[in-house]
């Protein structure tokens, strides 16, 4: 039987759960690699402002700065012109559409293709990323300028820097929204990624997987395909074994995204992926512990089958230590995670009951904040309802033991 039939709590409010998580708006989401150039800068010593002011609002000099980026004639010239277009470009206040109406993201596609060299693509493909990551009318005219079935290829390319910065990119297409989502994946970018995460590579590029893949999974409307939910899986499952905090955040997150639509919880539970989320309720990062029982939240919103699925993870296990844990917000997700079990059948109940975690249940009803008590309070609301008469009197017995002792 479907668990939303009987008492399901999803968060009670959904906008607050994804304030808890930390998701932000889409142009937030999207990352312009400006942090790295400023290193950069200092390595080239290049005065960037000076050479602002040389060249803009003067659009005669733009157009000479495109002609020198667009002659492949002179290769030195033109990568020089490429990397000056690529510095003037992560300024804050970078001349965009100047550079833009001067022809310059033709010039930047045509520079990304296979038979340049692989100095010339990243920088070429290093200011599409920055470009990409601007406001949504910039983002299109670089997912419609054909660059993106390159980009698709260049994260297959031998040269792990063009590729990483090419699946870079593509993450700030994707993250414009499902539409620009699903024509990146139109392209075949899944099966690159399948081959990246298999390959010893820096943990910054793993990073960028991880947030691509972050990208895909959103909730937009509508959500990505099944198809590619399980296409995606192997990759989720070799990330999850990183070690790298950031790693491991992001891909548990995408993973919570994907089980926030039923119809894709069963493919996660099918993936083998619980045990290791569940292992991960044992970090030590709260941050981490948070993302993995909301993750798992998810998961026992659906059948009693899939519930039991996650139980047999020995997920109670972590909670006699956990429900009182200092950090609000994971005590609030494991109450909204436990509300849900009581929800299920006597026997998962009962296994609630077994695993000690109806005392520090209702000192979460007495003593944590107003969200806290919300959950804890659906808890025995659900036990009641659902719960044998032996249970309920269980739980009615803990309740007057606490009452008379505190």
């Amino acid at each position: 039987m479907d668990r939303r039939q009987k008492y399901k709590n999803e968060g009670n409010d959904q906008n607050e759960m994804r304030r808890r998580r930390g998701e932000v708006s889409v142009d937030l989401r999207k990352n312009k690699r400006d942090d790295a150039i400023m290193k950069r800068r200092n390595v080239l010593d290049i005065d960037v402002n000076k050479e602002v002011d040389e060249l803009l609002p003067n659009s005669m000099n733009a157009k000479l700065l495109a002609i020198a980026a667009s002659d492949s004639s002179h290769p030195e010239e033109q990568l020089a012109a490429v990397k000056k277009v690529r510095e003037l470009i992560s300024l804050e206040n970078a001349p965009v559409e100047t550079l833009i109406n001067n022809g310059m993201l033709p010039i930047l596609v045509e520079c990304i293709k296979p038979f340049n060299s692989p100095q010339l693509q990243l920088e070429a493909v290093w200011t599409l990323t920055n470009i990409a990551s601007g406001p949504s009318e910039l983002t299109h005219k670089v997912a419609t300028s054909g660059a993106v079935p390159i980009l698709v290829n260049l994260v297959s390319a031998g040269d792990f820097k063009v590729a990483d910065q090419a699946i870079w990119a593509l993450g700030n297409i994707i993250d414009d929204g499902p539409e620009k989502r699903d024509f990146v994946l139109g392209f075949g970018l899944i099966q690159p990624i399948l081959n990246l995460v298999e390959a010893e590579l820096p943990i910054s590029f793993v990073r960028n997987i991880a947030w691509v893949i972050g990208n895909i999974s959103r909730k937009w409307e509508p959500v990505v395909s099944q198809q590619i939910t399980m296409e995606i899986q192997p990759a989720l499952k070799v990330l999850l074994e990183y070690t790298d905090d950031q790693v491991v955040w992001d891909t548990i997150w995408a993973i919570n995204n994907f089980t926030e639509d039923k119809d894709r919880i069963q493919i996660i539970v099918e993936s083998g992926i619980v045990p290791k989320i569940v292992s991960l309720v044992g970090s030590n990062v709260v941050s981490i512990k948070c993302a993995a029982v909301n993750c798992l939240g998810n998961i026992v919103t659906g059948t009693d089958e899939q519930t039991q699925a996650v139980l047999d993870s020995n997920i109670l296990s972590y909670f006699p230590t956990l429900c009182l844990h200092p950090d609000m917000q994971l005590r609030r997700n494991i109450m909204w995670f436990l509300s849900n079990i009581m929800a299920g059948t006597v026997s998962q109940i009962q296994q609630v009951i077994d695993a000690g975690l109806m005392p520090p249940i209702i000192e979460n009803l007495w003593s944590g904040d107003f969200v806290i008590q919300r959950e804890a309070a659906y808890v025995i609301i659900n036990l009641c309802r659902n719960g044998s008469r032996e249970q309920v009197n269980s739980m009615i017995y803990d309740l007057q033991y606490f009452y008379y002792n505190i």
